[in-house]
C-alpha cells in the first residue's frame, strides 16, 4: 500500500491521510476513511492481520472510480458470511486488482459481486480467467453443461440469466483491465448472445415438438418434408459489434409456413397437438424471446428487438423465404437493404439461413452501379441531422451526434448500397472491415480510412465505458463534473499537471468527431433545398419550351450535356414530333410528364447526349407515340433499362432501333431475368429454322437468332449488370447452338448432293469440330470470332449423290465452307460470328479439315509450344462424341507431357513479341496484348496447365478463372496470385467486353483521347462524384490490375519480360 493503513487511520494524522487520499483519486476521503475504517474492523473481527492487505488500496486508485471501489469492498466483507476468506483472497495481487477495476468500473457489475461476494472473488481469482477471448462453440460447450436434460423453459431461463451475468463481468473486466482490445470485447459480446439464442432456439423446438411434434410440409412434387426455422442476427450482433448494453435484432424465417406439425402420438397411437406450421414456429420465436428478452427481479440475459421485420412491429413474427422475396422485391426500402448489410444466420437451420442471405444478396446488392438509391440515401442523413437537432438540447449523444457513430456506420453503408453489387469484396458485415475494404477500392484515401477507424475504435470505446456504470443503453456523455471525470478514468486518462482526465477526453472526442463530420460532409453532400427546388422548375420549363433559347442551352450545358444544342433539338423532337407530324394532344401530355423524372436518368447514364438522341430516334421508329409513352408513363422501370441500353451500346441501340419490334425484349422483363439453356436455344433455334425455304433463308434466320440472343444479352449485361463470366458463358452458349445447327444444315445439304463419307472398311467415316480460345473457354466476348478445328476419322470416298463421290477430306473441305457461309460470309444482314480455322495443324499452309492420326502426329512431333498452350482450351463442340473423345484422349499423351527444355523461355520469349507487336498504339493501350493485359494471365494458366496436368487430369479445363482457381487448390498458385490474377482478369475482360458492345467490332485498345476513355469509364460504371472523375479511377484500376499481371508473370516464368527487352 502507499502506507500503513494503520498510520491511515490514526485519529492524530487525519489532515495527512485526508491528503494522502485524495492524493491516491479519492473525490471524497472523509467517506473513504469511513470505509477503511470499517474493512479494518471486519478484519479485526476476522482475525486477520492489517497488513495482509499490502496493494489493495493502490489497486482501489488505480480504478476508475476509487469512492465506488472502496465502498462496494466494505459492503462485500460487511454481507459475507467468511469475511476472513474474503479479505485474504483480497490480498492477492490478482483477485485484488481485478476486482478493484470491476468495483470501480461499473456500479451495476458491483451490485452483481454483492449477491454472493465469496463466491464471485474465488471465481474471479483463476489465474486463466482473463487469458483468451471465448467464441461461440466454448461457450455453448459450457452452457450445454449447465442445462440438465429436459430441462424446463422456466429452469433453462434462470440458466442463461446466471450464464449472461458472469460472461459479461469477464467481459467487463478484460475490457476496463485492457486485455482485449475493442474489436475483441465486441466479438465477445456478440458470441455470448449468439450462444444464450442458439440455447433458447434448441430448447423452444425441443419443448414444442415434444407438444405438437415435427414441422412438416408437402412440396411441389408431393414429397413430405420438414420445415425448418432459423434466427437471423441482424445489426450489431451480425455485424459481431455489439455493446455492452446492446439491444439484439433479430428475424426469424421458416422454409415453408405451408402444413402442420405431425402431433405427438399417444399411448393408444392417436395423435394430438397437431397445429399449423406457421402457429408453431411463431411460438417458437416467442419462446425465444421469452428466454432472453423477458425482465425478472435479476435481469434479463438481452433485450430483442424484432422490429427488422417485414412492415416491423405489424408484420408477422416469422415469414417464409417465399414470403420475405415478395415483400423485399415489392415493398423493400433503402434502409431496409441497409440493415441486411450485417445480416447473418445464428441459429436453427443453418441451411436455411444461408438460403435467406442468398435470397436477400440481390436486394441489398443491387448488380449494377446503384446510383438510383443516392436520393434514398440521401433522405436517411436528413433524417439523421433532424434527429440531431432534437436531441442537441438533451446534450452530448455520441451514437447520433454530429461526426458520432451513426454517421461512420452511415458512410460505410453508403458505398456499400451503391458499389457493392459489382464489388463483391466491399460486402462485410461490420464496419471497420468495411471502411477498410472500400480504401483498398480507392473510393476513401488512406488518410480518411485512418481517420474514420480510429474514430469508430474511440467512439464504440467511449460507448463502451458509458454503458458499463449502469447497464443501460445510453450514448449521452454524463453532464455533471465527477461522472465526466470517472467516465474519462474509465477510458484509461488521468489528471497530468496541467489538464485533467476529462479535458483530455473531451479533447480527443472534439478531434475525432469534428474528422467525422468533415469526411461525411465531403463525401455525402446534400444540396441546399432552394438548389434542389429551382433545378426541378428550370427543368419543368424547359421541357414545356417555356425557356428563351439561350438560356436553355446554358442549362444543359449545366446539367452535363456534351453538346446543348444537339440535346435542346431532341427535346424539341420529343415534345413537339418532326416537322409536319401528327402529334396528339395526349402524346404532348404525357411526354411532358415523363421528361422531368426522365431527364434526370438520362444525365445519370454513361452517355447523356448518346442516351437522349437514341430515346428520339426509337421513339420515331415506334411510331404510335402515344401508347409508347403511356407505356413508360405506367412503367417508369422500363425507360430506365432504354436508357441505359442507349447509353451503353450503339450497335445494340441501332439493332433495337432497326427492328423496334425487338421492344418487348426491354418491356417482357421477366425474359431477362434468367439465361437461356443449351435445350431452349436450340428448340427456339430449330423452330426458326423450320421455315426455311431456301440456303438463303437459312443463313438469314441464322443471323437473326443471334441478333436477337445478342441483344438479349446485351441487356442482360447493361441492365442488370450480369457480369462478364455470365456473359461470356451465355454468348458462347448462343455460339455454340448456332455452330451446331449450322454443321446440321451443312452436313444435310452435302450428303445429299455428294453421298455419306465412308471409310476404306466400309463403315461410315465420322467427323467432329474443336473449338479453341475463348469459345473453347466459354468466356466469349462480343464479336469474338469462333477458332475451329475440323477433324475426320480417317482418309476414304463418299457414296456419291446427285454428283459423282468425292474424297472425304473434300468433303469435310466443302462442309467446313458451309458452316463458314451460314455464320461467317458477310451479307447485309452482316455476319453471325466470324470463324477462324488457322489454329488447325499447319495453320492456313494445310487442308482445313485432317485425319484423326495425321492430327495426333503433328501435335506429337511438330507442334510449337504456342500450339501446345492453344490446345489446353480445346474443346468438342459438334459432330460424333466418339471421334472427339478418341482425339482429346490421344491429344492429352503428347500435348500435356512432360514440357520441353526451356519451356518457360520460350512462353516469356512468345509473351515478350506479342507485346512487342502491339506496341504502345498511338491510339490507346492494347488491355489484351499490352504490358500486364490479358494474355499475360491466359498465359499463366496454360503454362501452368501444361506443366502439371500430365500429372494432374483435374487441372485440365478450357475457361481461364476456372484453371486459376483448380491450380490454386492444388497449390500451384500463391493464393495472393491467384486473388491478383482473377481479379484483374475479370477487370481487364469487363474493359474489353464494354469496348466491344459499343460498336460491335474486336477492339482491345483502350483509348487515349480523353473524351472516348471518359465514355468507357462511366460504361464500365465509374462515377463521378468526390472521390474523383470516373476516368481517373479507371486510369488507376487499370495501372493496379495490368502491374498485378506482369508482376505475378515475371515471378511465375522466373523472367523479366522488360530486362530482357532492354
Amino acid at each position: 500500500m502507499v502506507t500503513a493503513l494503520q498510520e491511515i487511520l490514526d485519529p492524530s494524522r487525519i489532515e495527512r491521510s485526508r491528503s494522502l487520499l485524495a492524493d491516491i483519486g479519492f473525490d471524497n476521503p472523509d467517506l473513504a476513511l469511513k470505509n477503511l475504517a470499517r474493512l479494518a474492523g471486519h478484519a479485526e473481527r476476522a482475525g486477520l492481520d492489517l497488513s495482509n492487505l499490502p496493494a489493495l488500496l493502490d489497486d482501489i486508485g488505480a480504478s476508475a472510480d476509487p469512492d465506488q471501489a472502496l465502498n462496494f469492498i466494505e459492503r462485500m466483507a460487511a454481507v459475507s458470511p467468511e469475511p476472513s476468506g474474503l479479505l485474504s483472497r483480497l490480498s492477492d495481487a490478482v483477485p485484488a486488482r481485478r476486482v478493484a477495476a470491476l468495483l470501480g468500473g461499473s456500479s451495476f457489475l458491483a451490485g452483481s459481486l454483492l449477491e454472493d461476494p465469496d463466491e464471485w472473488i474465488e471465481w474471479l481469482s483463476g489465474r486463466d480467467l482473463l487469458d483468451h477471448a471465448r467464441d461461440v462453440p466454448a461457450m455453448l460447450t459450457d452452457l450445454d453443461s449447465r442445462i440438465p436434460q429436459g430441462a424446463s423453459v422456466e429452469s433453462v431461463h434462470s440458466v442463461l440469466r446466471r450464464f449472461h451475468r458472469r460472461e459479461m463481468v469477464r467481459i467487463a473486466l478484460r475490457d476496463l483491465l485492457g486485455a482485449a482490445p475493442l474489436p475483441e470485447t465486441a466479438g465477445e459480446i456478440s458470441a455470448l448472445a449468439e450462444a444464450c439464442v442458439r440455447a433458447a432456439c434448441r430448447t423452444a423446438w425441443d419443448f414444442l415438438s415434444a407438444r405438437h411434434g415435427t414441422p412438416r410440409f408437402q412440396d411441389d412434387s408431393g414429397t413430405w418434408r420438414i420445415s425448418r426455422f432459423a434466427v437471423i442476427g441482424m445489426g450489431k450482433l451480425g455485424g459481431k459489434e455489439l455493446n455492452v448494453s446492446s439491444d439484439i435484432d433479430l428475424i426469424f424465417a421458416c422454409s415453408s409456413e405451408r402444413g402442420d406439425t405431425t402431433g405427438v402420438s399417444d399411448p393408444d397411437g392417436d395423435a394430438s397437438g397437431r397445429i399449423g406450421n406457421h402457429l408453431f414456429f411463431t411460438r417458437m420465436a416467442e419462446t425465444i424471446i421469452r428466454l432472453i428478452g423477458a425482465p425478472t427481479e435479476d435481469g434479463m440475459v438481452f433485450r430483442i428487438d424484432t422490429r427488422l421485420r417485414p412492415e416491423g412491429e405489424k408484420g408477422d413474427l416469422v415469414s417464409s423465404l417465399r414470403s420475405y422475396e415478395i415483400y423485399y422485391e415489392s415493398w423493400g426500402k433503402t434502409w431496409e437493404r441497409a440493415a441486411l448489410i450485417k445480416a447473418r444466420p445464428i441459429a436453427g437451420d443453418a441451411s436455411l439461413g444461408e438460403e435467406f442471405l442468398t435470397l436477400v444478396r440481390p436486394f441489398v446488392y443491387r448488380k449494377y452501379l446503384d446510383f438510383g438509391a443516392l436520393t434514398e440515401i440521401r433522405d436517411m442523413k436528413f433524417k439523421i441531422d433532424q434527429s440531431l437537432a432534437a436531441r442537441r438540447a438533451a446534450g452530448i449523444n455520441i451514437k447520433l451526434g454530429t461526426g458520432g457513430i451513426r454517421e461512420i456506420e452511415f458512410l460505410a453503408q453508403a458505398f456499400q448500397l451503391i458499389y457493392g453489387g459489382r464489388d463483391p469484396s466491399i460486402r462485410e458485415r461490420s464496419t471497420v472491415p468495411a471502411l477498410r475494404a472500400i480504401a483498398r477500392r480507392g473510393m476513401l484515401s488512406s488518410d480518411e480510412r485512418d481517420a474514420l477507424v480510429s474514430a469508430y475504435y474511440f467512439l464504440r470505446s467511449l460507448e463502451h465505458r458509458i454503458q458499463f456504470a449502469q447497464f443501460r443503453q445510453t450514448h449521452d456523455l454524463p453532464t455533471g463534473d465527477r461522472d465526466l471525470r470517472v467516465l474519462a478514468r474509465r477510458m484509461g486518462y488521468r489528471d497530468g499537471p496541467n489538464v485533467s482526465a476529462a479535458e483530455r477526453l473531451m479533447g480527443d472526442y472534439r478531434r475525432h468527431t469534428k474528422t467525422v463530420r468533415t469526411i461525411f460532409d465531403h463525401l455525402l453532400t446534400l444540396p441546399p433545398e432552394g438548389e434542389t427546388e429551382d433545378l426541378a422548375s428550370e427543368i419543368l420549363h424547359l421541357v414545356r419550351g417555356e425557356m428563351p433559347k439561350e438560356e436553355a442551352l446554358d442549362l444543359l450545358g449545366r446539367l452535363g450535356f456534351s453538346d446543348p444544342p444537339a440535346a435542346l433539338r431532341n427535346l424539341r423532337l420529343l415534345t413537339e414530333g418532326p416537322p409536319l407530324a401528327h402529334y396528339t394532344p395526349g402524346a404532348r401530355r404525357l411526354i411532358l410528364q415523363i421528361l422531368p423524372e426522365a431527364l434526370p436518368v438520362v444525365l445519370r447514364s454513361a452517355d447523356p447526349d448518346s442516351a437522349l438522341a437514341r430515346i428520339e430516334a426509337f421513339t420515331e421508329a415506334m411510331g404510335a407515340r402515344e401508347s409508347f409513352y403511356s407505356v413508360l408513363r405506367s412503367h417508369p422501370k422500363t425507360l430506365d433499362l432504354l436508357v441505359t441500353l442507349f447509353a451503353g451500346s450503339a450497335y445494340l441501340a441501332q439493332r433495337l432501333i432497326a427492328q423496334p419490334e425487338l421492344f418487348d425484349l426491354v418491356f417482357l422483363e421477366a425474359d431477362l431475368l434468367s439465361p437461356k439453356d443449351a435445350p431452349r436455344l436450340r428448340r427456339e433455334l430449330a423452330s426458326l429454322l423450320a421455315s426455311a425455304a431456301s440456303d438463303e433463308d437459312q443463313a438469314r434466320l441464322l443471323r437473326r437468332f443471334v441478333r436477337e440472343e445478342e441483344i438479349r444479352i446485351g441487356l442482360r449485361d447493361l441492365v442488370l449488370g450480369v457480369g462478364t463470366v455470365r456473359t461470356g458463358r451465355e454468348i458462347a452458349r448462343v455460339a455454340e447452338t448456332s455452330l451446331q445447327a449450322a454443321a446440321d444444315l451443312a452436313w444435310s445439304r452435302l450428303i445429299g448432293v455428294y453421298g455419306r463419307p465412308m471409310s476404306p472398311s466400309g463403315q461410315p467415316c465420322p467427323y467432329a469440330i474443336f473449338a479453341a480460345g475463348k469459345l473453347g473457354g466459354r468466356d466469349m466476348l462480343y464479336s469474338s470470332d469462333l477458332d475451329l478445328v475440323y477433324l475426320y476419322a480417317e482418309e476414304g470416298d463418299t457414296t456419291g449423290g446427285t454428283r459423282k463421290a468425292i474424297s472425304n477430306r473434300e468433303f469435310l473441305s466443302k462442309l467446313a465452307e458451309r458452316i463458314f457461309a451460314l455464320l461467317g460470309e458477310p451479307t447485309g444482314e452482316g455476319i453471325a460470328f466470324r470463324v477462324d480455322t488457322r489454329l488447325r495443324p499447319t495453320g492456313s499452309k494445310g487442308p482445313v479439315a485432317v485425319t484423326l492420326n495425321s492430327a495426333l502426329r503433328y501435335y506429337a512431333s511438330e507442334a510449337e509450344v504456342w500450339e501446345r498452350l492453344a490446345m489446353t482450351r480445346l474443346r468438342a463442340v459438334a459432330g460424333d462424341s466418339g471421334l472427339a473423345r478418341l482425339f482429346l484422349d490421344g491429344l492429352s499423351d503428347t500435348v500435356y507431357s512432360r514440357p520441353p527444355a526451356g519451356f518457360r523461355e520460350a512462353v516469356a520469349a512468345m509473351r515478350r513479341k506479342m507485346e512487342e507487336e502491339a506496341g504502345e498504339a498511338r491510339e490507346g493501350v492494347n488491355i489484351k496484348a499490352g504490358r500486364g493485359g490479358i494474355v499475360d494471365v491466359e498465359f499463366i494458366a496454360q503454362g501452368l496447365i501444361l506443366e502439371h496436368g500430365g500429372s494432374d487430369p483435374w487441372l485440365r479445363v478450357p475457361n481461364t478463372l476456372t484453371a486459376l482457381r483448380r491450380l490454386r487448390r492444388r497449390g500451384h498458385l500463391p493464393p495472393a496470385a491467384y486473388r491478383d490474377l482473377s481479379r484483374a482478369y475479370l477487370f481487364l475482360r469487363h474493359a474489353e467486353n464494354r469496348l466491344r458492345i459499343v460498336h460491335n467490332i474486336s477492339s482491345n485498345v483502350l483509348p487515349n483521347d480523353p473524351a472516348q476513355r471518359r465514355l468507357l469509364a462511366r460504361r464500365m460504371g465509374y462515377p463521378d462524384d468526390a472521390l474523383g472523375k470516373a476516368e481517373d479511377k479507371l486510369a488507376r484500376d487499370l495501372a493496379l490490375h495490368t502491374s498485378a499481371a506482369r508482376r505475378w508473370f515475371n515471378e511465375i516464368f522466373e523472367v523479366s519480360i522488360e530486362e530482357s527487352k532492354t
